[in-house]
């Protein structure tokens, strides 16, 4: 079981689309969504609508199972997504928060990266 889940800026890849193509058509569609499996207990997302690819939508397998927290909107660039102050700030209190047994902190929603 995964308890967290924090996902930059997410790009769905088709299963039918062979895997060698050095790009892939449907990352640059927004209308696909990224399925998160029911061993998942929470996600938490961010995306950004500067360039191309964007991320996607996240939904649950099963709802009843996972928790998708909405999204949060980032001005940045996708290739600079992972260093989003945003991202790492929700990924690290998550991850300390679990690991010396803490409940989960609320997480304010940010309107921007800075």
């Amino acid at each position: 079981m995964v308890r967290h889940a924090v996902l930059s800026d997410a790009v769905y890849r088709s299963r039918v689309l062979p895997t060698w193509l050095p790009a892939n058509p449907l990352s640059l569609k927004h209308w696909p969504a990224i399925e998160v499996p029911d061993n998942v207990r929470e996600v938490h997302w961010f995306h950004q609508a500067v360039d191309r690819p964007a991320g996607h939508r996240i939904v649950a397998a099963d709802p009843k199972q996972t928790r998708v927290h909405p999204g949060t909107k980032l001005s940045v660039p996708h290739a600079r997504m992972d260093d989003a102050a945003a991202y790492h700030g929700l990924a690290w209190r998550l991850a300390t928060c679990r690991r010396r047994g803490a409940p989960t902190p609320t997480i304010p929603r940010p309107g921007g990266d800075t």
